[in-house]
């Protein structure tokens, strides 16, 4: 929502933003500033300081838009998750994510990146949820591989976990 734009001089002829303001309290965005020229004489205007064009090759502006509602924020209880394996020995057991958010409940879903060694369940959820997160290193060499369990809210990711599994002979 277009709050206000001072200038009287847009439209049909050249105009440029000069400058972007993202205003934001507590991680969201509240309102953006724009400001820039104007060349004109039919720039829209909105409870502007001044309203009628006052002469010059050019106009300055600013515009507020507000009305932004920002994208929930998820937190998860470990920033990264390792598993250790031996050639020959049982998997290691599963390891859960503990997914939560700020106010309301955030519908989610998770997947993995990284190879088919890596899952996680449910492939869906709503915040506050428990992921199960387990490895599968049967036929990997030994070594040290990395991945990630990717939350994403609609089709915006939201965070991202990473997993290392460490195999050894």
């Amino acid at each position: 929502m277009l709050e206000y734009a001072g200038s009287q001089r847009s439209g049909l002829q050249a105009n440029r933003a000069e400058g972007l303001a993202l205003v934001s309290v507590l991680r969201s965005i509240d309102w953006i500033l724009l400001a820039g020229v104007a060349t004109s004489s039919d720039f829209p205007v909105v409870k502007a300081v001044q309203s009628a064009y006052g002469g010059g090759a050019s106009d300055g502006f600013v515009a507020k838009f507000t009305g932004f509602t920002a994208a929930p924020a998820l937190s998860a209880d470990h920033t990264s998750l390792s598993f250790s394996y031996q050639t020959g020995a049982g998997n290691p057991p599963a390891q859960e994510i503990k997914i939560s958010s700020a106010g309301a409940s955030v519908s989610f879903t998770a997947s993995t990146a990284g190879g088919s060694w890596l899952s996680v369940a449910p492939p869906s959820a709503g915040t506050p949820a428990t992921l199960s997160v387990a490895v599968n290193p049967a036929g990997l060499a030994a070594g040290a591989y990395q991945g990630a369990v990717a939350l994403s809210v609609g089709s915006a990711p939201a965070l991202s976990i990473p997993v290392n599994l460490t195999v050894s002979s």
